[in-house]
């Protein structure tokens, strides 16, 4: 079966062409595709439902993932946006929402969610000792004081929830032409979870288990897609502090080992990284999609 792969569009801003992706497809006689979530950069039902409409006519099956994008609002319940208004723009637009359980196309099955990080790849050996600043000590650097600071490696789980941060550099760094510079990852403006990140992976975890126990029942193949990524090991190295504490972000291991239990995975997508690419895990491909053109990316078509 061909699958055709895309994700992280962030229609319109990114300027991808979803007439192009979806002849893309078309040409390449996919089977299905699969979106796998940031279709859009917040929650907006037209812009959804534009990008939904397009592309359905791309393949006879069309399965979608959400990704942190399109729980981002202003106001409102976060847990309404994945419960119920995306799987009813789903429903009334001719797609498949993988978060519900797994989709079968003959003997295949593919299962997954939008998944979620947990700050397990997290990175805090590649510069250790270069210094951050969190909460009102970022202001201090920001007025060119000298905040209090903590170091890279001994940054904690509640660090990294702040999801907001100053990197100092050290003077080395600085010789380099390195200057102060803020992380900051605005799921904590605009995503309301109303539990722990880690807790929110651990039931999406959960809940990948489930489904995945199900398709093994029923298919002699599985493929596993995601928004977030669950190997860290497909994750590029740090080249910069910034990088570093990024990979918080990126996924959860968590869903790693659950994919690694079931043994009729054949292939693993996800997005989030908007870097195109296909890794070797123990011979499993794991493929990071992203359809956005100014990341070189476009439709990616698979066998599976």
């Amino acid at each position: 079966m061909r699958l055709a792969g895309i994700s992280d569009l962030h229609y319109p801003e990114s300027k991808v062409d979803l007439g192009l992706l979806t002849r893309l497809a078309q040409e390449g006689r996919a089977e299905a595709l699969v979106l796998a979530g940031d279709a859009v950069s917040q929650f907006h039902p037209p812009l959804l439902k534009e990008v939904f409409t397009t592309l359905r006519a791309a393949a006879p099956v069309c399965i979608y993932v959400p990704g942190n994008h399109e729980l981002w609002s202003r106001e409102g319940s976060t847990a309404a946006i994945y419960e119920r208004h995306l799987p009813e723009l789903c429903e009334a637009h001719g797609w498949q929402y993988l978060d519900a359980g797994p989709v079968l196309l003959g003997d295949v099955a593919l299962v997954g969610n939008l998944g979620w990080y947990d700050y397990s790849f997290t990175d805090r050996e590649m510069f250790p000792d270069v210094q951050v600043a969190l909460g009102d000590q970022m202001i201090a650097a920001a007025r060119g004081k000298k905040p209090q600071t903590l170091r890279i490696g001994d940054l904690k789980d509640e660090h990294l929830a702040q999801k907001a941060m100053v990197v100092m550099p050290d003077d080395a760094m600085r010789a380099l032409g390195l200057r102060p510079a803020l992380l900051r990852w605005n799921d904590r403006r605009f995503v309301r979870l109303g539990v722990s990140d880690q807790d929110f992976a651990a039931d999406c975890a959960r809940r990948l288990r489930g489904h995945l126990k199900d398709a093994a029942n029923r298919a002699g193949r599985i493929v596993v897609v995601m928004h977030t990524a669950p190997f860290g090991e497909t994750l590029p190295p740090a080249q910069h502090p910034l990088d570093a504490l990024a990979r918080a972000y990126q996924g959860a291991g968590i869903l790693g080992q659950v994919i690694l239990e079931e043994k009729k995975v054949t292939a693993v997508m996800h997005g989030h990284r908007h870097r195109p690419g296909t890794y070797d895990l123990g011979g499993i491909p794991v493929i990071n999609l992203t359809a956005r053109p100014d990341r070189g990316g476009t439709v990616t078509l698979r066998d599976v």
